[in-house]
Formats: C-alpha cells, sequence, structure tokens
C-alpha cells in the first residue's frame, strides 16, 4: 500500500458500509470534509434476507451472482452521488467496511468456510486491491447500459479499495471500525470528539446481524517499580449474535423503523394491550398502533426472539469479563437504529438489560465513520490494532447465554 495511503494528489473518498440489509455510502473530499451521502437496499437480498441463506446461495450457485449485485450496487451509488459536480476520475480511493461474510461476498471470495464450525474465513486480514480485481471483464461485459440497475460509468480500473480488518468470522471490519470511531470519541476526520470514552466500554451495533464489544484499556507493569498501570493497548471481548431483519422493520413489510417498532411494542406493554409472554389483545393493539398497520403476533414472535438474543448477548459478555451493568462506564450505541432508539423504552421491553440508559452515548453510523478515520495511515495501524486485539466468545457454546435468552424472551426487566 506504499508508505503514505494518501498521496497529495488524491482529490475524492468514497466510503461503504455494506449492512446485510442496507448499503450506506459517504463520498468525502480527501480532507475529510463530506460532500454528500446516500443509502439503498442491498440487491443481495434477493439471494435472501439473511447471511444464513446467501451463504447457502452461494454454495448452490456460486458467488460471483451475489458479487456482482453488491458491486454494481455500490458503482451507481457511487456514480449518483458524483453526478454532474465531480468527476468519477478524482475518486481515488474507495474503503468498504462490512461484516466478515459481506466483505468476501464482494471481493468474490468462498463462504464455504462459514458454513459450518469452527467457522474460517479466507482471510481476516486488511487488503487493498485495484477495483478492476472486484469490478472484473466478465462483470463488466454482463451490464446493460439501459438497466437503471448497471453503472454507466465508473472509475479507473486501477482505483484501489481498501478492506479494513476483521476480528472473527463474524466479527467484521465494521465492529472494528465502530470501536476505532468510539475509542476516538466519536470524533469525524476533521471535527474534535464529541465525547470522552469512559470504561469499561460496551459497543453495540445492533441489525441484521448484531455486534457487540467490551473495550478496556490493558494494563502492564511499569519498568520501575513492576507496579501495574494502563497502557495504550486495549483487551477486547466480543461477540455477535443474529437478529434478522426485525430490527430495521422488516417484521412488518418495512412499514415501520426498527426503532418506531420498539416504540411500538413499549406502548402496547404499557397498555395492557400485551402482556410479558408477548401474547397480544389484538382490539386493545389496534387502538394503540392508531396507523392503519395492525402488529400481528407472528411480527411480535419475531421481535422477541430478536430482543432476546441481544440482551442475553450483552449480560454472557459482560459475565465472561466478570462485570456488572452498573460498572459499565459507558455504552455506545451504533447505527442507523440506535441512532433513533429510545433506550429507556429498550431497557422497558427487556432489548437491553436495566442500567445502560444512564451511561448511553449516540454514536450514528459508527462503521461509516470510523471507516473514514481509516483516510489516515495512524488510523489504519490502529484498527489493526483493535482487530488482532479482538478474542470471541461464542454464544453457541454458553448454557448461560442459552438460559439468559430464554428468560430475555419475554417482555419487560
Amino acid at each position: 500500500m506504499g508508505e503514505e495511503a494518501f498521496p497529495e494528489k488524491e482529490k475524492l473518498v468514497f466510503v461503504v458500509d455494506i449492512g446485510t440489509t442496507t448499503i450506506k455510502t459517504m463520498l468525502y473530499k480527501a480532507d475529510g470534509e463530506p460532500i454528500d451521502g446516500t443509502h439503498n437496499k442491498n440487491k443481495q437480498s434477493v439471494y435472501g434476507v439473511d447471511v444464513v441463506s446467501r451463504i447457502l446461495s452461494a454454495h448452490y450457485k456460486g458467488v460471483f451472482p451475489l458479487q456482482k449485485a453488491v458491486i454494481l450496487e455500490i458503482l451507481c451509488l457511487l456514480e449518483f452521488q458524483c453526478d454532474d459536480d465531480y468527476e468519477l476520475a478524482d475518486v481515488s480511493r474507495i474503503i468498504i467496511t462490512g461484516n466478515t461474510i459481506m466483505l468476501h461476498l464482494v471481493r468474490g471470495l468462498s463462504v464455504q468456510g462459514f458454513e459450518m464450525a469452527p467457522f474460517t474465513p479466507v482471510t481476516l486480514e486488511e487488503a487493498e486491491l485495484p477495483l478492476g480485481e472486484l469490478f472484473t471483464e466478465e462483470m463488466r461485459a454482463s451490464i446493460n447500459h439501459f438497466d437503471d440497475d448497471h453503472p454507466s460509468v465508473y472509475p479507473p480500473l486501477d482505483t484501489p479499495v481498501y478492506f479494513p480488518p476483521c476480528v472473527d468470522a463474524f466479527i467484521g471490519a465494521d465492529a472494528v471500525c465502530a470501536a476505532l470511531n468510539a475509542l476516538e470519541g466519536g470524533a469525524d476526520f476533521i471535527g474534535s470528539p464529541r465525547f470522552t470514552p469512559r470504561f469499561p466500554l460496551l459497543i453495540a451495533d445492533v441489525g441484521t446481524n448484531t455486534e457487540i464489544m467490551l473495550i478496556t484499556p490493558a494494563r502492564k507493569p511499569t519498568a520501575a517499580t513492576g507496579a501495574e498501570s494502563l497502557s495504550d493497548e486495549y483487551e477486547i471481548t466480543c461477540c455477535s449474535t443474529a437478529a434478522g431483519p426485525a430490527f430495521e422493520g422488516g417484521v412488518l413489510g418495512g412499514k415501520y423503523t426498527g426503532s418506531s417498532l420498539i416504540h411500538l411494542l413499549a406502548e402496547l406493554l404499557k397498555a395492557g394491550a400485551m402482556d410479558e409472554t408477548g401474547l397480544l389483545d389484538e382490539k386493545a393493539a389496534e387502538q394503540v398502533c392508531r396507523t392503519g398497520t395492525v402488529i400481528t403476533q407472528d411480527a411480535v414472535r419475531q421481535l422477541q426472539l430478536a430482543k432476546g438474543g441481544v440482551c442475553a448477548a450483552i449480560e454472557t459478555l459482560l459475565k465472561e469479563e466478570g462485570l456488572t451493568v452498573d460498572e459499565v462506564g459507558q455504552f455506545v450505541l451504533c447505527g442507523n437504529f440506535g441512532s433513533a432508539l429510545d433506550v429507556k423504552e429498550a431497557e422497558y421491553i427487556g432489548l437491553f438489560p436495566p442500567g445502560l440508559a444512564s451511561v448511553t452515548e449516540y454514536a450514528g453510523n459508527a462503521a461509516e465513520l470510523g471507516a473514514r478515520l481509516l483516510m489516515k495511515d495512524e488510523m489504519r495501524e490502529k484498527a489493526k490494532k483493535i482487530a488482532a486485539s479482538g478474542k470471541l466468545i461464542q454464544l453457541a457454546d454458553s448454557s448461560y447465554f442459552a438460559r439468559r435468552y430464554i428468560e430475555r424472551m419475554n417482555f419487560g426487566n
């Protein structure tokens, strides 16, 4: 990648956050000033709504269709954002973050290693590749320029595309970028920190695949006395749990946002239109909804599974490190869902353990903001340290998680 990741001649940087459900993009000047951002549905969704179904699709149909869907969508979004104001030739680098499986698919790498334990990705390392290695000749030959789903123009094929490192099969570069952003106090590239990190630092990016990280400064003995002191290194424990599309509003066909669904469930619970087991009083629920869309019993059950898994995962992570909720110094909520969420309502329905609301910081789309920081060489080095320090907790092997998951499916705390 060279000594300098971003020479002076570079003009524009395009940052992409590939979510399972949504692709978010932002165009920046080389000095970090944001130009424009947009988002669209991840076109891979035609191959399945979650990562498991996409892995199965790749198993039977190959990786290429999934790679093509996401690459073409990214280039369409870039073309849209440049529009008439900027030349695609001025895009000097593309930075792509996402979970480990999404990064494998966009690179056209095999995902067979994700099919069964011990879950072995092809790579977890950072990488920088020319665009032409991703946007292959076969892919370019298949483009129909009369189809809006395909780019009509695109950057030079030698444009470098950077992929940040991942921690594990299910803790991806998006989690690494979110952690980087939180450790930098939620700072953007050209601004100052918005908050001071307080440890133990708990980070959650709640979505289709929910990733949770617990960060504490490492301790090391001083040379003079041997006494322990905090270092600039970190001890990082993490886990992930599948929530499906429930928090993206997917349980009601996208008619609600994820955060409004949490609000609706809290209102149903408060009004007695739903009991703690999730059983709906349909007539009472109609009165609470007042939107023309009635929440169904099936939708409630899907949300129960999702929120039970998230809450139990947080509790399991804390237990593994010998911590209680009261000892958490800061709870950083990431993503569009998290940023719009009322944490007290989330605690009320049992999405989060009680006690986190008072120490919550909202980080916005921290994966994309952290990826923007990777325009700086020193931030790349810090991201590599974060990835290398991550220790994964396998929830599937935890009897405590299994027990808490069942208990946390009930509503309320």
